[in-house]
Formats: structure tokens, sequence, C-alpha cells
């Protein structure tokens, strides 16, 4: 919504200037002056977005309405019409820092020109006093969420907090599943209407509800949450804190909050003194097991790489406080260097990532590393029985790969031999041809996809890299002896086929 003024003692002018507005895109919200000194009193009573006045009117010249407003409002957006082609005219509205002058008679294509200019102004302004004033609350706000009493701030910075938080106040949690939250905070920078936040941690921003009823915030958390669930794009959870009365009470009110947050999360009572001995306590401890977790990877050290894993998911469940957003964090990093060993672009790999950062409840977690530390273990397996590394190479390129449209030449190029030669190595070393060896793991692959997806048998034979649906048929049956039907059928599962 604009508020704009428009200034000129021709009736006829001022009803051609609302026309033209009323037919552009933007809500208008319209003010009349009939001469300078109306206008004038206005301005002094009302607050306006942007002036269009007329250079000549009565009492107070356009010239001189303009002069006045910018002792007071130097940024204000004016735009000038005459009648008369004079440059001193247009001069002294340079002057003023007007963004256009423009003459009569009007051009309603100019004009809408103008406008645009006008209205990008208005945002540019909107947004410049939106991050002053963040920029003035936010130090504030991240100190007291932090710890730091009310009593240890200056006095400036308590009166500017208590003025803030002149009324019941409410904090209003944005925990969202993608640790790139660039996203969401360009989201909340240019939110109507404006809001106070801060980002307390690298997936969770603290919106301030700021003297508004219970039922007004908790109408504002409903409306907010279907707006970013409209966007399609930023995955969000939003919650709602109890009333806070003053500054002082902020913290309590925002650990509170964030205690029923990890009480959900972890379904059991925090046990604050095992919470010390946690990685993401220290950034230092984090960045060692990420190092860890790393090297026995390049030692193939399975037991070593299972240990490591379960005593980090004993030790954030016995604590049962860290915040839900890093801990899910910290384990889709752990995640990502498993799935990096691996190189793969296996769909059901890649979900798994995804579904860490969305998890609800911490025992979901423990699963979704079964599954792919059982693919880690099947590599090492089969790495360790082959002992040419041009083999191997190819067998990872498969075993990644086996997706995408493959063939002798591009197994070939990949590791620099000629297709010919990388045949007979191949079949010299696993005593099975390579294009054989391949359809083997899609064939395994599938036969996965059919005991634990609900994907037709069609989806899955392009799933795992079949061009040919017949073809899949065909080699499923030769591999299994069953069709993929039978064996869905034979395992308890349903077809979901048509």
């Amino acid at each position: 919504m604009y508020h704009v003024l428009l200034a000129d003692d021709h009736f006829d002018q001022r009803e051609l200037f609302r026309f033209l507005l009323e037919k552009r895109q933007e809500q208008w919200t319209i003010y009349e002056a009939t001469n300078g000194k109306e206008a004038l009193e206005f301005v002094e009573t009302h607050p306006i977005d942007l002036l269009i006045t007329d250079v000549q009117m009565p009492f107070i010249s356009g010239i001189e309405l303009a002069e006045t407003i910018r002792r007071k409002n130097t940024t204000l957006p004016i735009l000038f019409i005459s009648g008369y082609d004079d440059f001193q005219y247009a001069k002294k509205a340079l002057d003023l820092q007007a963004v256009n002058y423009l003459l009569k008679p009007i051009n309603p294509q100019e004009f809408h020109t103008q406008v645009d200019e006008l209205v990008n102004r208005v945002q540019e302004i909107k947004n410049n006093i939106r991050q002053q004033k963040r920029r003035r609350y936010q130090p504030i706000l991240l100190k007291l969420l932090n710890g730091v009493s009310f009593d240890q701030l200056t006095p400036e910075d308590q009166k500017t907090i208590e003025e803030l938080m002149a009324a019941n106040t409410y904090l209003m949690t944005i925990d969202t599943s993608n640790y790139d939250t660039d996203e969401l905070k360009d989201y909340l920078e240019i939110y109507e209407p404006p809001l106070i936040f801060v980002q307390t941690n690298v997936t969770r921003f603290v919106c301030l509800l700021s003297n508004v009823s219970k039922q007004q915030a908790q109408l504002f958390q409903r409306t907010f949450t279907q707006q970013l669930q409209a966007t399609q794009i930023i995955d969000c959870t939003v919650r709602l804190s109890k009333s806070c009365p003053h500054p002082t009470a902020l913290f309590r009110t925002y650990q509170q909050l964030h205690a029923h947050i990890t009480h959900g999360f972890y379904q059991k009572t925090a046990n604050e003194h095992l919470a010390q001995e946690l990685p993401t306590n220290d950034s230092t401890q984090e960045t060692k097991v990420m190092t860890e977790l790393h090297d026995l990877l390049q030692q193939q050290n399975m037991e070593a790489i299972t240990q490591l894993l379960a005593t980090l998911f004993t030790q954030y469940e016995e604590s049962a406080t860290e915040s839900p957003s890093i801990v899910k964090f910290f384990f889709a990093r752990l995640y990502r260097i498993l799935i990096d060993f691996l190189e793969s672009n296996n769909i059901e790999v890649q979900n798994g990532f995804q579904s860490i950062l969305e998890a609800t409840a911490f025992i979901q977690l423990p699963p979704i590393f079964d599954d792919i530390l059982t693919v880690v273990h099947h590599r090492f397996l089969n790495l360790n029985q082959t002992t040419n590394d041009y083999v191997r190479e190819t067998k990872n390129y498969i075993w990644n790969h086996y997706s995408e449209e493959l063939n002798l030449e591009v197994l070939a190029t990949n590791v620099h031999l000629s297709p010919k030669y990388l045949s007979n190595l191949f079949k010299q070393e696993e005593a099975i041809g390579l294009i054989k060896y391949l359809n083997k793991v899609r064939i395994e692959k599938a036969q996965e996809l059919l005991l634990t997806s609900h994907y037709r048998v069609r989806e899955i034979s392009q799933l795992v890299g079949f061009n040919s649906y017949s073809y899949f048929i065909k080699s499923f049956q030769k591999y299994t002896s069953v069709t993929p039907e039978r064996y869905r059928k034979a395992k308890g599962m349903i077809t979901h086929e048509t």
C-alpha cells in the first residue's frame, strides 16, 4: 500500500492523476490538496510515501512546498508537474532532489515511467528504514537471547529495548531444514509488515512480535506459516512462545520455548551436565570428529566408523539438550562425508541427507545412517576383493553411476584405457564380463527398490539405468528366475501395478 498526496489547484488534473494511478497494479491510498498551503498542512500531520505536485499553486508554490518539506524530510520522493517549460523550474527541481519534472499536458506513458521510479524510491526508503531498525535492535536482542542479563546492557540499550517491548511480546522461532538460510533471510527482510528478527544459530531465526495480544500473535503465526508454505520453496517449522512481559524475562522465555522444542525432538528430559561433552559445543572438537570420520573411511575401518557414529548418537540422545536444528545440521554434515566418499548419485542415498534435515524426532536419525553404512560396508568388501586399480576404479564408477547411460566406451574413458583392453582386464580379474557385471549391479539395486519402495516396475527399470523396459524384464528374469512382479509378491510387497 502506497500513500500519495496529489497537490494541484486544477480538479481535472487531480482526477487524471488519480485515474492513471488506479490503473496500476499497486494499491494506493490517494489524498488530494487544492493548493500549496493545504498540502503543507496535510504533510505535517499525515505520513505519506510520495508527493506529486504542480509547480504553480495558490498561497504556496510547489517549489516552496518542496523546500519546506526538505528541511524535515530529506528522502520523500517528489514528482513535479508544470505547464511551463522553464529551465529555472527544472533546475530548482533537481536541487530539491525531485524524481523528475514533467510538463503538461501529461503523457500517460511518461507518467507511468516516472511513477515506477517513485515506487522504486519508496521501496528503497522502506528497506533502508527496515535495515536501520534491525541494526538498532538486533545486537541487543542477540545479547539477551544468549543470556546477557538486562542489567548488563548500557542504559541506552535498555531504553531502546524497553521502547520496543512496551507491552506483551511473543517470540516466534523459525527452524528451517535447509542449512543454506539465505533464501529464508531474504524472505524475512522483505516481509510485510516489517519483522524484527535475529539468527540465533545455523538454521534458526527468532522474530519479536511486540505489543500484541495472544490472539494477535497466534493469528500472525498461522498467517506467516501459511504464507511460508505457499512459497513451496522454504521448508520451515514455526513455533510461538508464551507471553514475555518485559526484556528482563526475554532469555527465560526463549529458554522455555527452546526446551519445549528440544524435549519434543528427543522425547526425554535434558541432561545439562552431559551437554558440555557434545562436539557441537566446541568448533575444534566438531572439526576433529569430521576429520576422524574422513580418515576412517580412507582406512576402510568399518568397525571404528560404526563405533564413532554409535557414540555420537548416544551422546546426543542422552544429553537431549542440543537444538534440534543444530544436531540435524551436524549429522547431515557427517552424512555428507559418507556420500562424498561413495561419490554416489544414488537417489535413495541422496534422499537420506534431506531426511536428516526434515527429521521431527531424534530416533529417526540412526536408521538413516544404518542404510548408508550398509552401502559403505558393501563397498569396502568389494574393493578389498579387487587387486587391480583400473578394475577397482571401474567397479566404483559403476556403483556410483549405474542409473546413468553407461557402456564399455564410457567406462573405458573414465580410466583412460581402450575399451577392448579394459574388457579383457575386467573379465580376467572378476571372472565376469564388464557389461554383465553392470547389469548385475542394476538388477541387485532393482531388487532392493522392489522391496523398499512403492515405485512401479517400469519406474524402477528407469531408476536403475535400463532404457528398454522389455530388456529390463528379460535381464531380471535371467538373474532371478522370476519376473519383477512375482519377486515383489513373493516377498510380501504390494505391487501397485495397474
